[in-house]
C-alpha cells in the first residue's frame, strides 16, 4: 500500500491528549496559531494574508489582511496586542480588542518566520532570514 499523498490541512485543530477536533476552516493553508495566555483569543495567520483572531469558542471576531502570507502569530503577555510577522518582512502589533493596527515595525531584509512578545510584553524578537 502506498502512502497517502500530501494533502496541505486547511484548519486548526484544538488537541487534547486522547482526541483533536477540526473547529475553524480557511480557504488557504496555516501558517501559524496561538492561544492568548488568558485563554480568551485564538490568532491564526495563513496564505490568506489575513489574521483571524477568534474567541476561544470558535466566534471570529475580525479579520486583518496584510499585503503577504502571515508566517508567525503571538500575544502579548497581557492578552491586550497580537504580533504578525509576514512574508513582506514587516513585523504588525495590532490590539485584540478592536482590530486596529498600533505599529508597523519594518527593517527585515527577507521574510519574518517567527514573533514573539518578551515575558514583560515591552519587546518583541523577530526572527528572519537576514
Amino acid at each position: 500500500m502506498s502512502p497517502a499523498p500530501f494533502r496541505l490541512h486547511e484548519s486548526v485543530k484544538l488537541q487534547k491528549v486522547q482526541f483533536s477536533v477540526d473547529v475553524l476552516s480557511f480557504d488557504g493553508g496555516v501558517n501559524a496559531c496561538g492561544y492568548s495566555k488568558n485563554g480568551q483569543f485564538i490568532a491564526v495567520g495563513g496564505d490568506d494574508t489575513k489574521l483571524t483572531l477568534f474567541s476561544s469558542n470558535g466566534a471570529k471576531l475580525f479579520d486583518k489582511s496584510h499585503s503577504s502570507a502571515v508566517s508567525s502569530v503571538s500575544f502579548s503577555p497581557d492578552s491586550e496586542q497580537v504580533v504578525t510577522g509576514c512574508l513582506d518582512k514587516v513585523v504588525r502589533i495590532f490590539a485584540v480588542s478592536t482590530g486596529e493596527l498600533i505599529h508597523e515595525l519594518k527593517g527585515h531584509a527577507y521574510v519574518v518566520n517567527s514573533v514573539r512578545f518578551s515575558p514583560d510584553g515591552q519587546m518583541i524578537a523577530s526572527g528572519a532570514h537576514d
